[in-house]
């Protein structure tokens, strides 16, 4: 097969077993639960300058658009790879937790402009193959979770149970005992609400619109990213992901042998796209584990979630871009 056009570098050996496939990956079926809670607006933006602008030297600068984040429990039913020969290649089913975190970044160089972003710095999923395509490939921090959805993560469930992700602990471990499986991330509606749809939404834009307006961060993410102050969603038909893609010396462990910014947008099919705000209230319970450093990191802690929603749709994680390399 020849590797496509502008593509350098050499090619990547298959063998052994298979751990990993090429993008783009395309995700049917997909039913996204999104809660947005308070963080810490300074811990957000420690963490986005220590993850992209000190491990780019610089050239790409990345800044939290706010102190709230979105924690998301979501269940792609079928991912399939549409580039031969891997379009043989499942379908695989994947439920994954994550917390997201909106962004604006400023490229350096010959990548040079300015943008918007989400951010994935804590994601679980539940199976092995989407821990290292999305690791290896695209550089989604992925780990290994449990995880519970209402109703068993049906399609017709209403929301109106719990959301819960449980990780293993590896620090400190009893050697007697070994790693065990323990509550992280809980979602609740609280009793006596109703957890049905309050507004619809039939495109990516209108969606991202309400949800800049909750986070408050219309304005600001238009003078920074360079987007028209009046509807800077207009023309949104992609949502921006960027990653750090990273490999650990295995010379020196406090060092990476390689390490780059990437940036895949994930694509909604329209004809498939569904969103609704969910009407009622939800509280957000956050679990200490020193494996997964949500407090340290973000600033997340327990308490009310401020506005929750459901999203139903089809969606393609596209190839990506290479933002910055360093070796």
């Amino acid at each position: 097969m020849s590797q496509p056009e502008g593509s350098t570098g050499p090619r990547f050996v298959d063998y052994g077993p298979m751990a990993t496939v090429p993008g783009p990956l395309r995700c049917d079926a997909t039913t996204v639960y999104c809660f947005i809670a308070s963080a810490d607006a300074k811990r957000l933006d420690g963490l986005c300058q220590r993850v992209f602008d000190e491990s780019s030297a610089g050239a790409v600068q990345c800044r939290a658009l706010g102190g709230q984040v979105l924690v998301v429990f979501s269940i792609t039913r079928k991912i399939t790879v549409p580039t031969p020969p891997w379009d043989r290649v499942g379908p695989v089913a994947e439920l994954h937790a994550g917390v997201w975190v909106p962004m604006f970044l400023l490229r350096r160089g010959r990548m040079g402009g300015r943008g918007w972003g989400v951010f994935m710095p804590f994601v679980w999923v539940d199976n092995t193959l989407s821990l290292t395509v999305g690791r290896e490939v695209y550089g989604y921090s992925k780990s290994i979770g449990r995880l519970g959805f209402p109703g068993d993560g049906k399609p017709d469930s209403q929301p109106s149970g719990s959301f819960v992700l449980d990780a293993c602990e590896w620090a400190g471990l009893d050697d007697a005992h070994g790693p065990h499986p323990r509550r992280l991330l809980e979602v609740v509606l609280k009793a006596g609400h109703d957890a049905t749809e309050e507004e619809t939404f039939d495109d990516l834009p209108s969606l991202a619109r309400d949800i800049a307006d909750v986070l408050d961060v219309r304005s600001d993410l238009a003078a920074a990213a360079g987007l028209s102050p009046v509807d800077p969603f207009g023309a949104l038909a992609s949502v921006p992901q960027v990653f750090l893609r990273q490999l650990r010396s295995i010379e020196d462990g406090a060092r990476a042998s390689l390490s780059e910014v990437l940036l895949a947008n994930a694509t909604p099919d329209p004809s498939s796209f569904h969103a609704q705000r969910l009407r009622g209230s939800y509280d957000l319970t956050v679990g200490t584990l020193e494996s997964h450093p949500l407090g340290r990191d973000l600033g997340l802690t327990s308490g009310p979630v401020r506005r929750a929603y459901r999203v139903d749709m089809d969606f393609t994680v596209e190839t990506g871009t290479v933002l910055s390399s360093r070796r």
